[in-house]
């Protein structure tokens, strides 16, 4: 039946010539092309599409997708009407969460999870499909009307989300389309309800070219939307057909027009299948949809047309929910221009009213009151953006605010705009401001941020799934409103409310699983108690996450135990296994059913041995053992199983990680160090030492096995044989003074202190070798490997480091504050790459140029500090300071050293001189500002300076000189690398 229908066709089309004569003039460019009769047979086409929409008995009501206008006449022909039922173009398996949808604050999104599938291939689960309603819109005017009226009744009538993707990756499969794999394994689906956009590139270029516009959004905006929403209920359904029309015909591509047909051969059949057994009259009812779909050539179109049966999968499993969104996501799904979805709900805020008392005139009046508050804020708007580029870094002034105004004007008139609209004073202020200024924020992102503010839609309590429902029950012991929309800060004082326990695990699970909960204050460790916590609850403001959790179970501990499982089936590592354990003891409980599956997990995996994340896993089972042994239980039998295989798996391992270059020392020697900290529960429990003792002696009865891995297994062997330590120093002397392996003595030395974490007794050994090395061994050998050393011990864990400053401070007898080689390690500064050490020595070069000094620094420096300017000496070449009075600073003053040393002038002298990149850095480490020149007459007589070096029969102990002040002798090392 059609709609006030006295009016001719002609007269409909010519109630808005411009936006006709556009669509015409498009689709005829396009129909040339094809043959001479073709634009002829294309207009006489999209009148008998007109006449067969006019004649339908079942009133069909054309709309757009986020479409103001549609809204609008979607409500008033509503209110009008009164209709018994509505048919409304979306897939019919969300119709289960309309009900929810009443708790819910536009924007949401219906969306469905495709859990399990046994007839759609080529994809990755789970598959996401969603449909979204905002308040303006024509879907959710039409579901808000249902909600007020109990009298009409709300059908979605599209395919299942089933069907529809089952068609897309038929198509996307096909040979024709020669899909790219990435698109056949897509995994997000939108349904928009009412697509206007034409997918045919010739065509919307066309378009564009034709209307001077840049982007088709904004066509629709500025053309499109403004003439429709003018228009009375039977003009608007005219025109909407013939846009439907028009795009179906020439601006479709093959595969929308494909899937588009399938779509509508199902709400046809399920529209006449309703209406048959109910008994309904067509005139009792409308049909929303796209205005595409309105003028559809299939055979099921119409209440006349030949009727099937639609096929439904009954082989696919979803899960279905109502989510948030906001308009920015819209913009992005929509490929409509940023700021759009705001800027239409703006101008639905301002016409709302008059829209639901079906006031046509006040809602002109409304909408030109908006759009001269638009214009009237121009100047506002210009000063502002101006005032948000400056504090962003922009270089701007007040002229720059006039120039966004004059440009704004400028560029209406240029488009041929009605009015001035927010679009153009951006593009505007874009160009007045940003030029060439790319590491600033865009000036767009700063005017979105107040001319279109992003709102996010609200689901209420009562919406959501139960996962979601059971997290906030058990948090209302907090006190904070189920439907709160803020970011919620709580501190949870667990010493003093110990009913707030459950509370702390559950909001650990939650952020364990990623959820949008942060901790500020607290740390959830295993086997630790903590007293105060404090968290900050985003899941009040975002409640997405929670939804999409409810999707795996109907319990938060329901989905970290189907986590778990899921991560070790993946990985069904021995570290993994481990974490998982790890986990169930930290969050969960002892006793928890997961730990048994775990277990038995663990036994099947235990063969074979990884090498790789050793540290981690050696770790790991310490940790879980010191754990384990704090319960009233004891150590369970299962993990006491696994102590006693690792033990002999390790020890069976032993040979082949020494023959293996891929494993290093360090990795080598924490094998001993995980048997050596597990052996007391092994022995206990029926593991024999002898299997241990077997496999070093193997080891050390290897001839390729490197010189670092033997001393290793050397150690051990004296642990195990509790061989004093004389003994154990003729047995690694007689290694470590090998001429043919003396050049390695650095990965020697490193050695020890590997070993050193099973045997705590070599540190003894490491600073004794350490020092023979510095007595005994040539400057040249010590240049090559000291740095390499010392970078190497960087490297080690700290607490080798807090052994060896132990030692060294009981060895010395020094106050561990002196012993600064323990920070030369951690010192960033001091071990550059190559690279970076190249750049640096350029900077000294360059800073050599004019060498500033003091000098009585100088003085103070070889007074302070004699040995170390001795060794400087000695590695530069030049004769050592031979005496030294003795320091006291209760009987010495500053002025009598400096005369002591009075005489030693002439040898400084030539030390800075030929070595100024050393002073530099001394300069730098002792932070020197008073000022020193070498002239060049010093640097005249430098060059007559014999650098013949003396035979270093004696020196004293290389620790005395770390310990006198380390920096200076590493910095002069790396520099002579």
């Amino acid at each position: 039946m059609a709609t006030s229908g006295s009016s001719s066709i002609s007269e409909q089309l010519d109630t808005n010539k411009s936006l006709l004569k556009q669509l015409i003039e498009v689709s005829k460019e396009i129909e040339k092309e094809k043959q001479s009769n073709s634009v002829e047979i294309f207009l006489k086409t999209i009148i008998k599409d007109i006449k067969r929409v006019e004649n339908e008995t079942l009133e069909i009501i054309p709309v757009s997708h986020y479409s103001l206008s549609s809204a609008v006449h979607v409500w008033q022909r509503l209110s009008e009407k009164k209709p018994k039922v509505i048919f409304l173009e979306a897939p019919e398996d969300f119709e289960r969460e309309l009900e929810n949808i009443k708790y819910c604050t536009p924007p949401v999104a219906f969306q469905g999870i495709l859990v399990k599938t046994e007839e759609i291939d080529h994809v990755f689960l789970p598959i996401n499909s969603y449909t979204i309603v905002s308040e303006a819109s024509a879907e959710y005017q039409a579901i808000k009307y249902a909600f007020e009226n109990p009298g009409t009744e709300l059908i979605f009538v599209d395919a299942p989300c089933t069907n529809r993707v089952k068609w897309e990756q038929k198509y996307l499969a096909t040979k024709k389309y020669k899909a790219k794999k990435e698109e056949i394994n897509a995994n997000n689906y939108n349904f928009i309800i009412g697509n206007t956009i034409p997918t045919k590139k010739e065509f919307l270029i066309t378009l564009l070219e034709k209307t001077n516009f840049d982007d088709y959004s904004l066509w629709w905006e500025q053309v499109a939307e403004n003439a429709l929403l003018d228009l009375s209920y039977d003009n608007y359904r005219y025109v909407m057909v013939l846009l439907g029309s028009v795009f179906r015909r020439s601006g479709s591509d093959d595969k929308l027009e494909i899937i588009s047909s399938l779509r509508d051969k199902f709400m046809w059949n399920k529209i006449k299948s309703v209406i048959n057994s109910k008994k309904l009259q067509p005139e009792d009812c409308v049909f929303i949809c796209g205005a595409a779909h309105a003028i559809a050539t299939v055979e099921e179109w119409g209440m006349k047309g030949i009727k099937k049966k639609n096929r439904r999968s009954r082989k696919s499993e979803w899960k279905y929910g109502i989510n948030q969104v906001d308009y920015n996501l819209i913009d992005q799904i929509a490929n409509k221009t940023p700021g759009s979805t705001s800027e239409i709900h703006a101008k639905w805020d301002a016409i709302k009213r008059s829209v639901y008392k079906n006031k046509k005139e006040e809602i002109t009046l409304e909408l030109d009151k908006y759009n001269q508050a638009v214009h009237d804020k121009i100047l506002t708007w210009a000063s502002e953006t101006v005032k948000k580029a400056r504090k962003a870094g922009y270089i701007t002034s007040p002229a720059d605010s006039i120039a966004i105004v004059e440009l704004t004007y400028a560029l209406k008139e240029i488009r041929n705009r009605a009015r001035i609209t927010p679009r153009e004073f951006i593009d505007a202020a874009v160009t007045s401001i940003q030029k060439n200024d790319l590491y600033l924020q865009p000036v767009e992102e700063l005017i979105d941020e107040y001319i279109f503010p992003n709102v996010l839609g609200k689901v209420g309590y009562k919406a959501l799934p139960s996962l979601a429902k059971d997290v906030f029950d058990r948090l209302s012991i907090l006190k904070i409103s189920r439907d709160s929309n803020r970011v919620q800060r709580v501190l949870l004082d667990l010493d003093k409310q110990p009913e707030l326990k459950p509370v702390s695990d559950l909001l650990w699970m939650l952020k364990h699983m990623n959820i949008n909960v942060v901790p500020i204050a607290g740390k959830k460790t295993l086997g630790k108690h903590i007293k105060q916590e404090s968290w900050d609850l985003y899941i009040y403001k975002n409640k997405n996450p929670l939804i999409w959790l409810s999707l795996e179970g109907i319990s938060v501990e329901e989905v970290f135990r189907s986590r778990i499982t899921k991560k070790v089936k993946k990985d069904p590592s021995i570290l993994s296994i481990l974490e998982a354990i790890k986990s169930v003891l930290t969050y969960l409980n002892y006793k928890d059913i997961l730990l048994f599956t775990l277990s038995n997990l663990l036994f099947s995996n235990l063969e074979g041995i990884i090498f790789e994340d050793q540290k981690k896993l050696y770790s790991l089972t310490l940790e879980l053992l010191n754990y384990l042994r704090t319960l009233k239980e004891g150590i369970p039998k299962w993990f006491i199983y696994y102590i006693v295989s690792s033990y002999r798996q390790y020890c069976q391992e032993l040979v082949k990680a020494a023959a293996d270059n891929s494993i290093s020392a360090e990795q080598f020697s924490m094998i001993f160090s995980f048997i050596f900290k597990i052996e007391g529960i092994a022995l206990t429990e029926g593991a024999s030492r002898e299997e241990l003792e077997i496999a070093i002696k193997l080891t050390l009865d290897l001839d390729e096995i490197p010189e670092n891995k033997k001393i290793i297994a050397l150690a051990a062997n004296s642990l195990l044989k509790q061989e004093n330590e004389k003994e154990l120093r003729q047995i690694i002397s007689k290694v470590f003074w090998n001429p043919q392996i003396i050049q390695s003595a650095s990965e020697i030395v490193l050695a020890l202190v590997y070993s050193s974490n099973f045997a705590p007794n070599l540190i003894f050994l490491f600073i004794e070798f350490l020092d023979q090395c510095f007595r005994r061994l040539s400057d040249n050998l010590i240049s090559q490997w000291l740095p390499l050393l010392t970078s190497q011990m960087k490297k080690l864990d700290q607490n080798y480091v807090i052994q060896i400053a132990q030692i060294v401070k009981r060895y010395y007898n020094r106050d561990l504050k002196q012993i600064e080689v323990m920070n030369v390690w951690y010192d960033e500064s001091l071990y550059a790459t190559i690279t970076d050490r190249r750049e640096r020595e350029t900077e000294i070069a360059i800073e050599t140029e004019n060498i500033i000094i003091s000098t009585n620094f100088i003085h103070n420096f070889i007074y302070a500090f004699p040995e170390t300017l001795n060794q400087l000496c000695l590695l530069l070449g030049f004769e050592q300071i031979k005496q030294f009075p003795l320091f006291s600073q209760s009987t010495t003053s500053i002025s009598s050293i400096e005369k002591t040393v009075e005489k030693e002038i002439p040898l400084i002298t030539r030390i800075l001189i030929k070595n100024p990149a050393t002073i530099i850095n001394i300069k730098k480490i002792f932070e020197i500002k008073k000022e020193f020149t070498i002239t060049k007459q010093d640097l005249e007589k430098s060059n007559k300076i014999d650098k013949e070096k003396e035979d270093l029969k004696t020196c004293d102990s290389p620790f005395s000189i770390l310990k006198s002040h380390s920096q200076t002798l590493e910095k002069t090392s790396e520099l002579l690398r």
